[in-house]
């Protein structure tokens, strides 16, 4: 493998194998140059893929040289598909081709394919070693959305998405590749009969009706399906229970038949919507674009991103409590004044409350006089002292009041102080809030804009235009519309209208001119050169669709045309054309020696007709061929006509002419000779010489017949 690679791309070397699929292997590839080390992708494929393959086209009645041409169309096809590739090339959700090469098998019929691509990481194996979140299933959707965009653009059915076909950058962006190889590759007849599962294919496709590009927006669905469904396709029985292949068959049946899917197990209610349109059973209930189809999913992202930042705001608002808080205050009036400002700030998520909550805290009060003078008195009771006088009892008591008086009073000042602490914490944090929403109004007022007019703009200046500062909004193309008053490329209408208000970063939608419909001018019987110049001069695209061999129209030139002459199309349309490789050329066998019915039926075999003729032979057996007009193994024109001259065995020998000696007889013999003709007298004068030659002459004449 090396040793080819260094003939194809001289300086790659194999780092290892990558991976190895029904259609090849895939091989990293290195390169230093300069200091720096490039690395890529390459992609080796077979065709034919096997000695199995060359056997049935030969059962089909081919010959090698035909087997040979005819799996050299396939490649021709692939390579096809490789112009395709390098038209999108660039785009950042497409996997990117670099180049291609094609080498012939030496000593055999086939091809290998070698492509050199970016080297990425499959999503299978990304998945294995990443837990896939639906934040990163909804990304995946949203960036195989936008190639599918492309796709459109190009008029391309990608007709094969699955994840064998998804790859991640390092730079975490999806992409999408092996564009037509598949389809290409299913044209030889191993790749007929392994089709493989029908897990993403859609409907229409599995049926045999006709399809459009929405088929591609189906098989995405049933991808993200599978993401969101614990990696189990729709009806088939949820992780942990085992599948067994009934199951599968069950599944199918199911889904084919257009029984409705049940949603998605991890999916949200929305993400669940969004996938269950797009694998809708009728292509009409799909969404019709992948770009509407993409804006759902990058809105359902946001109200994810939405949900997650509001479940973690209780957190944030209690440690903005804190923070204003006393650091003095105890532990336990901490979580009440915590609780208070939580109460206070919920206004900004929720219904907002102006009253300050009214529950009296509960206070010590001072005990009344006749408590404590009973108290004093029981416990001057209880004690063995003098008691005082009455003078001294008054006075004692008098005094005990006036303190309890003043610590009381101390009491209701610091009561006083901490209410007055407490309300000038809320005052601030109201007045944070309050500047908080006044901050969020002038942010919202400061996006509003006004939609500007976009008509009769190209798409890249609207988009300019509304990119700027002024403006910071986002094109957004809805569809195409064929038009005899706006250039193609350029905006017929748009959603909101001009002048209305719309707030930064919102989408404006716009309707862009196809260009004029215009009439298909014929190009069929006429060169491959002179109808790219009729084309082009509509403002046609010509597409080669197929190469076929003819009778009838020259090499190079077409033989049909799709749509054809009748239509009319808008300009820039793609117009595809049957291109002719002039007669099919055949290899005459060999058939000398062969009993003439087996001679016929290799003749027919090999696309040519025949004319027999006969002759006399001494080497070659009654009914064999002596020779035909054609040499065997030479190249000539199908349904040309090969004469054959089929033996009749050797020549008889004449008989002898009888001889007479009376004179008598001989002259009646002369007489007789002369009555009825010179060819017997001619014979017995000229003797067994002018015989043999008539003999010859007559016998060639009679037996080489058409």
């Amino acid at each position: 493998m090396q040793q080819e690679l260094d003939q194809v791309w001289k300086g790659w070397k194999i780092d290892h194998l990558m991976g190895e699929g029904a259609f090849g292997k895939v091989y990293k590839i290195v390169k230093e140059e300069f200091g720096h080390t490039y690395q890529a992708a390459m992609k080796v494929m077979s065709i034919p893929q096997n000695l199995a393959e060359i056997e049935e086209v030969r059962n089909d009645g081919m010959d090698d040289h035909e087997a040979a041409e005819y799996f050299y169309g396939v490649v021709g096809d692939i390579v096809e598909e490789f112009t395709l590739m390098s038209k999108l090339k660039g785009h950042s959700n497409i996997v990117s081709y670099e180049d291609h090469a094609v080498v012939p098998h030496e000593d055999k019929i086939g091809w290998n394919i070698y492509i050199r691509m970016e080297l990425l990481t499959p999503l299978y194996a990304y998945a294995k070693e990443h837990e896939m979140t639906n934040h990163d299933i909804i990304r995946l959707g949203m960036d195989i959305c936008a190639a599918l965009e492309t796709c459109q653009k190009y008029h391309i059915i990608h007709r094969d998405i699955k994840p064998e076909n998804m790859f991640i950058s390092d730079f975490g962006r999806y992409k999408l590749g092996d564009f037509g190889i598949a389809r290409q590759i299913e044209k030889t007849t191993a790749g007929l009969s392994k089709k493989g599962t029908y897990t993403y294919m859609a409907p229409e496709v599995y049926l045999g009706k006709d399809y459009d590009a929405t088929v591609d927006i189906y098989s995405l669905g049933i991808v993200l399906y599978r993401f969101l469904n614990g990696n189990r396709a729709p009806f088939l029985p949820l992780y942990p229970q085992k599948i067994r292949p009934s199951d599968k068959r069950m599944a199918n049946v199911k889904r084919m038949n257009g029984m409705p899917f049940p949603k998605p197990c991890n999916a949200s209610e929305r993400l669940s919507e969004i996938i269950l349109k797009a694998c809708a059973y009728d292509p009409k209930d799909r969404y019709q674009d992948p770009a509407d189809m993409r804006q759902e999913l990058e809105e359902c992202l946001a109200e994810e991103c939405r949900y997650l930042y509001t479940k973690e705001e209780g957190p944030a608002i209690e440690a903005l409590s804190y923070a204003v808080s006393s650091k003095g205050e105890s532990k336990q009036e901490e979580t009440k004044q915590e609780e208070l400002d939580y109460e206070l700030t919920d206004p900004l998520f929720g219904n907002l409350k102006t009253d300050i909550p009214s529950q009296p805290e509960v206070e010590e009060q001072p005990e009344p006089e006749e408590t404590k003078m009973v108290e004093e008195t029981s416990v001057a009771k209880s004690e063995p002292e003098e008691q005082p006088e009455p003078e001294e009892a008054t006075e004692i008591l008098t005094q005990t009041e006036e303190m309890e008086e003043t610590e009381s009073e101390q009491e209701e000042y610091r009561e006083d102080e901490k209410d007055s602490g407490k309300k000038k914490k809320i005052l601030i944090l109201v007045l944070i809030i309050l500047a908080l929403v006044a901050g969020c109004v002038m942010f919202f007022q400061s996006r509003k804009r006004e939609t500007p007019n976009l008509k009769n703009l190209s798409v890249e200046e609207a988009r300019q235009v509304l990119a700027g500062k002024e403006y910071g909004l986002v094109l957004k193309e809805m569809r195409e519309e064929y038009s005899d008053q706006v250039k193609r490329g350029y905006i017929i209408s748009q959603n909101p209208i001009p002048g209305s208000t719309v707030t930064k970063g919102d989408a404006i939608q716009v309707v862009v001119s196809a260009g004029e419909l215009k009439e298909i001018p014929s190009i069929e019987k006429k060169s491959l050169e002179k109808a790219k110049e009729l084309l082009e001069k509509e403002g046609f695209v010509l597409k080669i669709s197929d190469r076929q061999y003819s009778d009838t129209v020259k090499k190079g030139w077409i033989i049909s045309q799709k749509p054809d002459a009748s239509n009319k199309a808008g300009e820039g349309s793609t117009i595809e054309v049957v291109v002719s490789k002039g007669i099919e050329q055949v290899t005459v066998p060999d058939v000398e020696g062969n009993k003439k019915s087996t001679a016929i039926k290799k003749i027919k075999k090999a696309k040519l007709r025949y004319e027999i003729h006969y002759d006399y032979s001494s080497s070659v057996s009654e009914g064999r061929v002596i020779s035909q007009s054609v040499a065997a193994g030479k190249k000539t024109d199908k349904n040309k006509i090969i004469r054959l001259v089929v033996s009749l065995g050797k020549e008889p020998e004449p008989e002898p002419t009888p001889s007479y000696n009376n004179s008598s007889s001989s002259g009646s013999s002369s007489g007789g000779s002369s009555s009825s003709g010179r060819s017997s007298s001619g014979g017995s004068s000229g003797g067994g010489g002018s015989s043999g030659g008539g003999s010859s002459s007559d016998g060639g004449g009679s037996w080489w017949s058409d």
